[in-house]
């Protein structure tokens, strides 16, 4: 019963099989005490279903070793929360292979926190697709540094401005907004 996983020793849990941890329910899995989560070894992180992954609570994700992190397949990092992101340290997130940081959804970026953002190697950054780049806050892009921004694709630059960009027309003006404070005029005739 759930009540009973919970009086589990860690010595216990990490003792048991993937196969026999494969068949926790979700709550017989927050059951565990938090402390004793990082004593399951990499194999048994790797043979949680990802519904396991997703059943895990914040705290339990947050002792989780750099180890266990890196043993998560694809389809589990996908599953973590965007608060279990948020409190992994910075140096669990660039530990991260290019196939993890792949998987990630496009709101699970935009909730990483800046110094993890700033510390991402460009092999990552370059494995992102255009949508997830795309998805990355403006903050989150003005605080990547200069090596980063290089390790950029065309196509994932070009995602970033592609909405605002006529296919048609006139050659279209992109500017950033962020420091205009009034319009001076309006001129029609020459589209300006």
């Amino acid at each position: 019963s759930t009540r009973q996983i919970g009086w589990l020793e860690s010595v216990q849990l990490s003792g048991m099989l993937s196969s026999q941890l494969s068949v926790f329910s979700a709550g017989q899995l927050q059951a565990i005490e938090t402390r004793d989560v990082n004593k399951l070894g990499t194999g048994q992180v790797f043979g949680l279903t990802s519904g396991q992954v997703s059943a895990l609570t914040t705290g339990q994700v947050s002792v989780l070793e750099t180890e266990q992190l890196n043993a998560l397949q694809s389809s589990q990092v996908r599953m973590l929360e965007i608060l279990d992101l948020g409190v992994l340290q910075s140096a669990q997130v660039v530990s991260f292979g290019t196939g993890q940081v792949r998987a990630l959804q496009v709101q699970q970026i935009a909730g990483l926190k800046m110094e993890q953002m700033v510390m991402l190697q460009t092999a990552q950054l370059s494995a992102l697709d255009t949508v997830q780049v795309g998805g990355m806050l403006s903050t989150q892009l003005n605080a990547l540094q200069s090596t980063q921004v290089v390790a950029l694709l065309t196509s994932q630059i070009r995602g970033l401005v592609g909405g605002q960009v006529a296919p048609d027309g006139p050659q279209p003006i992109i500017l950033s907004l962020e420091r205009m404070n009034a319009i001076r005029a309006v001129l029609p005739e020459e589209n300006v």
